[in-house]
């Protein structure tokens, strides 16, 4: 794993790149590149020989890394290695990066040792390469990582969803504030909302371990207990991808995760990483806002924030306890600092 001074990853330098003697492979017999392009699925596989006891430093050069680090403050920063430009990216469509290693062999003789486990002068490895969903952005040219390593998953789901709440214990609210009506007994309510997932992958395993910064906010709060699974955006949330949310419009409704087992060279427990997805329900006009029927005077019926006090907030002050939800600052689900 290569570091700066401070302890975030840096790039192999030239001589670090030329000891590892990396050579195109299969080229005469037409197997150097291998690409598929079809929908969802763009991919291509590129074979080549590397200097034998240089082989996993390769495959990090190829796949890149991540870690956390503390920067002066002290501030926890997430730091990436990126795949290389030239063996760890398609030449002519940068977003189809290496992912794995397909396949890695001795070449050309082995030469048992006294473990029983052979060496030979070069590996011939294949690296398999698939088309990222996510930006690619160094640490340096990185403000967020909603804007990196961070994956729309493939599948949504819309539907109107139906609820009641319990008459009294709570009151639609305009600014001013005034009161304008208590939640009545026995009503049902209906809004609509969209589903999604986003996946913020390849995340070191000391951030998502029970002491993690992200672990902590999801399930523990921040200091205050309060976790922040369940909870609305407070801000509104900027997600390159997809666009803007308004402040009050989306719920972190589930987490799940999977863990990753490191391809890289130093295989351990410190090594280990996670994909975490975030799913995510919007709805338009807000989570905490219900639609207010006036009999009184027809043309006052709208939505209006729902609160137990009577009082009215704008979507960033709702206190805890106070409306349907929490909210939190959804923008930093992304920060690795606690």
């Amino acid at each position: 794993m290569p570091t700066n001074p401070d302890g975030s990853l840096r790039a192999f330098t030239g001589p670090e790149v030329t000891a590892m003697q990396i050579e195109t492979a299969g080229v005469r017999e037409r197997i150097h590149p291998i690409e598929s392009r079809r929908v969802n699925d763009n991919v291509m596989t590129r074979p080549f020989f590397v200097k034998w006891s240089e082989r996993f430093n390769f495959i990090e050069h190829v796949l890149g890394d991540s870690k956390l680090w503390v920067d002066t403050g002290p501030v926890t920063k997430l730091s990436r290695l990126l795949p290389d430009s030239t063996f760890g990216r398609h030449p002519d469509s940068t977003q189809i990066i290496a992912d794995y290693i397909e396949d890695i062999r001795g070449h050309p003789v082995g030469i048992d040792n006294v473990g029983q486990f052979p060496t030979y002068s070069k590996a011939l490895i294949t690296v398999h390469y698939s088309q990222a969903g996510f930006t690619l952005s160094t640490d340096a040219g990185t403000t967020t990582e909603r804007d990196r390593f961070t994956t729309r998953e493939p599948t949504g789901q819309s539907d109107i969803e139906a609820f009641t709440l319990p008459g009294g214990a709570f009151k639609f609210v305009k600014a001013g504030p005034v009161v304008v009506a208590p939640v009545p007994f026995n009503i049902s309510f209906t809004r609509p909302v969209r589903r999604f997932s986003l996946t913020w992958c390849y995340l070191p395993n000391d951030l998502y371990t029970t002491n993690g910064a992200l672990f902590r906010r999801l399930y523990q709060g921040t200091g205050d207990g309060i976790p922040w699974l369940g909870t609305v955006n407070k801000n509104d949330l900027v997600i390159t991808s997809l666009g803007t949310y308004p402040a009050g419009t989306l719920l972190l409704e589930k987490v799940s995760d999977r863990l990753l087992k490191s391809p890289l060279s130093a295989v351990s427990l410190a090594s280990l990483k996670w994909d975490v997805t975030f799913d995510f329900a919007y709805t338009p006009r807000g989570w905490n806002n219900l639609f207010f029927w006036d009999p009184s005077t027809p043309a006052n019926s709208d939505y209006y924030l729902v609160t137990n006090d009577g009082n009215f907030y704008a979507p960033s002050a709702v206190p805890d306890k106070t409306s349907l939800y929490n909210v939190r600052a959804h923008e930093d689900l992304w920060n690795p600092n606690l």
